[in-house]
Order: structure tokens, then sequence, then C-alpha cells
């Protein structure tokens, strides 16, 4: 292998550019580190393994030689998954699901991508978006699969090919999931434990859930299928210039975006209607100087005065969303965000609180909607 100054991997947003073309070969595809850095072929958990001392450095380089030594091809990233141990999962389904996952990504078809994840943060789409100008596609996808938390939970390792766009050769990759099942059964990627989410923390995550993932990602299988990649990778982008040209460029793209990226308004505007329905309170004149108020109003006000018995929405009742609203864990508008409803999103009713929030069911989670919101719906 080629000198390669990865010593220690402390991550600064500010040298992404720099640590890019020095430390190509130890990034890889789809993964923001901290640095927000593009992981082309080795995923987020190799800073773990080369991330010590430098002595560590040359012990794991002199322990990669052997292997390579030991074999007398390196298999593309497709073969990779096909000798690991008894103990992975054979699921067609998640295989099925990483592979549309990648090829929505390389699509940038956010829709999609929202249908197969939950917790896609704004600014990993905002990430997605700006990655669509660069990469073509995502082939010969593979996944090792071991049990989770509960056992219908999973941790996935992937192994593909990452075409730029404008190069003819792919680079291979490797990346970390969690995927879920919901109440009706079906797959789903979890994504505050994508390696986005793992690195930059935007979202909080359970650290159960972490250790496992960190127990898989330096286990002997995945280091096994770490080598052979890196091997592959090594192979290809010797004497490359051009793809060594478009991996500098990609570097210098997401330091670009990370400049400039801004994130969008917290809140919408549609949530915030307490001031608006204080004239039709005529109704109960006796409320009108108590300031606690705002939220009887928030359920009584906006209906004209027609409902203003109604504080609640019928349990079991299925509502069409007609506008965004937010979703929350706990009945609090500075609890954390479970997501945003669409247009036309579907809204199942669980139970009305007293204290102006609804439990509803959407999108296969469990959260908290503000009554008055889905009593204007």
């Amino acid at each position: 292998m080629k000198d390669n100054k990865n010593t220690g991997f402390v991550f600064s947003i500010d040298k992404i550019t720099q640590f890019c073309k020095a430390n190509v070969r130890y990034v890889s595809a789809g993964v923001l580190t901290a640095a927000l850095v593009l992981v082309l072929s080795v995923s987020a958990c190799n800073d773990k393994n080369d991330g010590g001392t430098s002595g560590n450095q040359g012990s794991q380089q002199q322990e990669q030689q052997e292997k390579e030594n030991n074999q007398n091809d390196t298999e593309p990233a497709k073969d990779l998954a096909s000798d690991n141990s008894q103990e992975e999962v054979s699921s067609p389904e998640i295989t099925e699901l990483l592979s549309t996952y990648y090829n929505s990504y390389a699509a940038g078809d956010l829709d999609k991508l929202s249908g197969l994840t939950k917790y896609l943060s704004d600014m990993e789409k905002d990430y997605i978006n700006m990655m669509n100008e660069h990469v073509e596609s995502y082939n010969n996808v593979s996944c090792v699969v071991e049990k989770g938390r509960t056992e219908d939970e999973y941790i996935v390792s992937v192994a593909y090919d990452m075409k730029f766009a404008g190069v003819e050769d792919a680079l291979p990759g490797m990346n970390m999931f969690y995927v879920q099942t919901n109440k009706k059964g079906e797959l789903y990627i979890n994504n505050r434990y994508s390696s986005f989410n793992r690195e930059m923390g935007e979202q909080k995550t359970k650290k159960k859930i972490l250790t496992l993932i960190e127990a898989f990602e330096s286990s002997e299988k995945v280091d096994k299928i770490r080598t052979e990649i890196q091997a592959e990778y090594d192979k290809i982008i010797e004497g490359n210039d051009e793809l060594q040209k478009k991996v500098n460029d990609v570097a210098e793209a997401i330091s670009k975006w990370k400049e400039t990226y801004t994130a969008p308004a917290e809140e919408p505007k549609q949530e915030e209607p307490e001031q608006a329905p204080e004239e039709p309170k005529q109704e109960e004149p006796e409320q009108t100087p108590e300031e606690p108020e705002e939220e009887n109003s928030d359920n009584e006000g906006s209906e004209d005065g027609e409902s203003s018995g109604i504080n609640y929405v019928p349990e079991g009742k299925v509502l069409t969303a007609n506008n965004g609203y937010n979703v929350r864990a706990s009945m609090s508008e500075t609890a954390e965000l479970v997501g945003t409803t669409a247009v036309g999103d579907s809204i199942t009713v669980i139970l009305s609180y007293a204290e102006g929030w609804t439990k509803v069911e959407w999108n296969g989670v469990t959260g908290y909607i503000r009554t008055d919101l889905l009593l204007n719906n």
C-alpha cells in the first residue's frame, strides 16, 4: 500500500479537502463524518480501527499485507459477503431494501428514500441532493446481516461499487445500517443510526443499539470484508489519474456544501395559530382575562364557536393530512421532533389528552400532534 497519513483520524471540518486528498482510500461512500468526509472505500468504523497511534497503524498494515499475500485474487464487492460465518442472517428482503435505498440515493429521490427510512433529517436530505450531482450509480450491492437488539431488528454491513458521473471505473465501498420492522411487518432503515447521524449527532440515539453496531463494525467478519475492499480499492485507484481527480473534486464539493448549508426554519407557520383565534371567544367571556386560555383557544376558537365544547378527536378516527403537522415524541412543542406529515398522509388517532395534544400513529410510528391542528384538519 502507498504511504497514508491517517494517524489519529482527528476529523476537522475546516480541513476536509486536505484530509480527503491525503487519505482518499480511508474514506467510504455515502457517509458524512464529523469532517463531512465522503466515504469512498472503508466505512466510518475504519476510523476506530486505524485511529490509534502510528505504531498501531504499522502493525495493521503488516497484518493486512499478510492477508493479501494469502489471497490469489481480490474478489469484487458483490462477492464479499459469500464466505462469512454462520452467525449471519440470510435475508433477501434486506438486500432488496438496501439495493432500492442506494438506487434512490444515487437518483436523489428523496420521496422514495423517505418511504424506505425513518428519521431522515433535512440536513442529510440536502447532502444527498448535493451528492446526486457527482454519483451516477451504486452497483453490486451485497449485505452481511446480524440480529440487532430484538428478533426483528438487524445490523447490516453493505458492500457496493460506486460509479461517479463522467468516470468509467467504479470504486468499491462499504457502509453500515440499522434495519427495523414496523407494526405492519415492513422493513425500514432507521436513519438515526446512519453513519451520517452517528458522526454528526443531529438526532438522539440509544446507547445499546450503538454498542451493538460498534461491536459488529469491529468484528472479525467485517474486518475481513473491509480488508478485501481496501485491496480492491487500491488496485483500482493506483495510477488512475482521472478517477483520483474525481475523488478530489467530490471532496471539494463536500467542503463547499458544508460552508454554504443553511438549516431550514425549525417550525412551519401553520404550527403557530395561537394568537389568531382570540376574537371568536364570545361564547365563553368568563375566560377572557385568563392567561392560560391559550391552550383552550387553540382548540375552540378556530371553529368560529361552532364546536366550542369539543377539544378532542374521536379515538380510532383516521384523518388525511391537509397540511404539514409536526409529530412530537411527547406532549410538548419543545419535545423531540419525530417527523412532519405531508399533505395526503394518513393519521390514525389513538387518544386525545386534556393537555391539548393527541396521540397518533403516522407512517408506522407513534407520536403526538396538537389537538387543535387535527380539529382544523
